[in-house]
């Protein structure tokens, strides 16, 4: 029976969370559940900045956590940086005894921690995160038990939050215009019900700007469409380049751009 309950309540956090659609819907799930499963004094959610190699607190609750979110931490340093730099979860009993633990973080909060248990945040080999809990509220310290429990919402967690990116991507690329990487016609709709918006909230002008390819028949008929391909590719490129919002250029029909110029006369 106390299996049944167990699998009845994994199954439920597992549910609860895979079933959000964006990463920020993921992240607030994974604490909430975090929350009422372990009661830590101080537990953090921190993702990996591919282009720093930087640890990121992208979620902090507890006694002071919200001075972390947005601090950084090199890979290595600290519990967390070494779960995300071995992939391998930790529990530390008494961070004192381990040289694994930095008490820079503990500078910034004026927490005190005693206990650590840490899990990777894993899609097949990449890591992209970790799970990190700070003293549990009884006093004792974190014991393998409790690895095992955050390992598996960790594992949850990582299958929801790729879902996520993986939606995202999919929506990004189906307001995108597959030859230039301009908006397509579905994009533009987006964009312009999101200024349209703002100038009735705020005001101001809102122009725009509409221009083809001289003579774009001739290019196709003499050179082939390939070329042609190769014209409308490097016109976008030049237009995105020289506008200040270059999520804002569209292509509008087949050698037309169109430019929106929120706050332009």
């Amino acid at each position: 029976m106390d299996d049944l309950i167990r699998l009845s309540v994994f199954s439920a956090i597992g549910t609860s969370i895979v079933s959000e659609r964006s990463v920020h819907g993921v992240l607030d799930r994974v604490m909430e559940h975090v929350a009422s499963f372990f009661g830590p004094l101080n537990w953090s959610l921190l993702l990996i900045d591919a282009g720093s190699s930087e640890l990121v607190f992208a979620r902090a609750v507890g006694r002071s956590g919200s001075s972390l979110v947005g601090k950084r931490l090199p890979l290595g340093e600290g519990v967390a940086g070494w779960v995300a730099a071995h992939g391998t979860p930790a529990i530390v009993e008494d961070t004192q005894a381990d040289p694994r633990f930095s008490e820079r973080m503990d500078g910034i909060t004026g927490f005190r921690t005693e206990s650590i248990v840490a899990v990777p945040l894993r899609s097949g080999d990449r890591v992209f995160g970790v799970i990190e809990l700070l003293n549990r509220l009884d006093g004792r310290p974190f014991a393998a038990y409790d690895m095992r429990v955050l390992s598996t919402i960790a594992d949850f967690a990582a299958i929801a939050v790729e879902k996520a990116y993986y939606l995202a991507e999919a929506r990004r690329l189906s307001e995108l215009d597959p030859l230039t990487g301009a908006l397509n016609r579905r994009g533009l709709a987006k964009v312009v019900e999101r200024e349209t918006a703002r100038l009735a909230r705020y005001g101001g002008d809102l122009s725009v700007i509409l221009a083809d390819v001289d003579k774009f028949k001739a290019i196709n008929d003499r050179l082939g469409h390939a070329a042609g391909d190769e014209v409308l590719k490097s016109v976008a490129a030049a237009i995105m380049s020289a506008v200040r919002r270059p999520d804002s250029v569209a292509r509008y029909g087949g050698d037309e751009f169109l430019v929106l110029m929120p706050q332009t006369g």
